[in-house]
């Protein structure tokens, strides 16, 4: 646990009035989620990756692997449902109108802490790096962008863009609305197969080629998350949160260590 990040946070939130204290509350519990679903994707992947790699020393505890995927799917699939749930009070949906209801408290908090910078754009005070999916709705900006980085060998960069808090909250719903479908899907199946059991859930295969979600897909909702309460959290903070935990693949080095293991055992075994 990092208690000097924790000290950080907690002077920034004295510092909060209380409409974005409570925004500041809502943002955090929506990180969490997010960043839970995240490293339990990544772990999901993590594992895949060892049943190729590590074949041999997960067959040695192969219940406890099959069965550890099968609950941090399950787990990753209902943090993920959590973070977009229609009917919730604490949601991404409701978390942008929050953010629109606020949007003239956090310009005014960008101002106060950037307003003495060069260039800076009192009008427009929130910068913001603009996901792939978001490029379509600022084309001039991004065309001017990459013309310019073209002249220093390509390195493409995020493009950012000056808006108001106000702009940055309707760019956010235009981006869940374009995931519309994805949400959909996972909302059917959460109601249908983990939250509440339906009799399709008896035909949960058939349920899932009707209604399919990839980790792909998954992986773009909980992005969608993260770019969200990441940059949302550090405007009203001025810290930056982490996607993932730095050793969520450390199951790589525990495997390493069952190779080794496995290989003495042999090496004993080959001796006697």
């Amino acid at each position: 646990m990092n208690h000097e990040l924790d000290h950080t946070v907690d002077a920034a939130k004295k510092e909060l009035d209380a409409g974005l204290l409570e925004l500041f509350e809502r943002c955090s519990y929506l990180y969490n989620e997010a960043f839970y679903a995240n490293t339990e994707l990544a772990i999901l992947r993590e594992l895949s990756k060892a049943s190729s790699d590590y074949e041999n020393e997960v067959i040695c505890a192969g219940c406890f692997f099959s069965f550890t995927q099968l609950a941090i799917n399950e787990s990753c699939f209902m943090n993920c449902a959590r973070l977009f749930d229609a009917k919730s009070e604490v949601s991404i949906r409701n978390l942008i109108e929050d953010v629109k209801s606020h949007s003239a408290e956090i310009d005014a908090l960008a101002i106060s802490i950037f307003g003495d910078r060069p260039n800076f754009d009192r009008l427009n005070p929130i910068v913001h790096p603009l996901a792939e999916d978001e490029e379509r709705f600022y084309p001039k900006e991004v065309e001017s962008q990459r013309s310019y980085e073209k002249l220093f060998g390509n390195h493409y960069r995020m493009v950012t863009v000056c808006i108001t808090t106000h702009d940055l909250s309707n760019l956010w719903k235009k981006r869940l609305n374009s995931l519309r479908k994805l949400t959909d899907m996972l909302r059917d199946q959460r109601n249908k197969v983990f939250a509440h059991s339906d009799m399709e859930a008896l035909k949960y295969d058939e349920l899932v080629r009707r209604l399919p979600l990839t980790y792909g897909e998954i992986q773009k909702l909980i992005d969608f998350a993260l770019d969200l309460t990441i940059e949302l959290f550090a405007k009203i903070t001025g810290i930056e949160k982490d996607r993932l935990p730095k050793n969520y693949n450390d199951i790589q080095g525990l495997l390493k260590y069952a190779e080794v293991g496995m290989e003495a055992v042999e090496q004993h075994l080959g001796n006697l």
